[in-house]
């Protein structure tokens, strides 16, 4: 691990101890597991020029394009707009997973352990609602049980620096 990831890593030790929560390190991520039914990922990739970690949790699988589907993701563009509903963290669709998921990335010089426990606390309170919001938007049916999480690559991110 590098010295960034070993941050991360020990600003994550912490939230498990404060949240007795399950916490698995998995190939390169670590996996917050079934809080409201809902499976966090937190990722800190090596190689960035830029260390930067990633947080994001699927909240609603998408269905084939649909008119509910177009329905969802206009719901998603509003819940997104000004970030307030959101904590200023963004709702999106990621192919990886098929999903919609709320997304936060941060430069790791940025934060201290502090604020990183701050966002992910709020992450993890504010997901539920937006996930029930979503799928309120849509018919029960068009919707899958839960999303799968699939391993993706680090490369998919390209951070902006500051």
């Amino acid at each position: 691990m590098k010295n960034h990831q070993i941050i991360v890593s020990q600003w994550l030790e912490q939230f498990k101890k404060e949240r007795d929560i399950s916490l698995l390190l998995e190939e390169g991520y670590w996996l917050i597991n079934g809080i409201d039914e809902l499976n966090c990922i937190v990722e800190v990739p090596e190689d960035l020029t830029v260390p930067t970690v990633f947080i994001y949790l699927p909240l609603v699988p998408l269905s084939p394009a649909s008119d509910s589907q177009l329905s969802l993701i206009t719901n998603e563009l509003e819940i997104n707009l000004f970030g307030l509903l959101t904590g200023g963290c963004q709702i999106a669709l990621d192919d990886r997973f098929n999903s919609i998921v709320l997304s936060f990335s941060a430069v790791i010089d940025t934060m201290n352990g502090d604020t990183f426990q701050h966002i992910l606390n709020n992450m993890l309170k504010i997901a539920p609602r937006l996930r029930q919001r979503l799928r309120n938007t849509v018919a029960p049916s068009s919707l899958a049980s839960k999303a799968h999480i699939t391993r993706h690559h680090p490369g998919d991110f390209v951070p902006v620096s500051s």
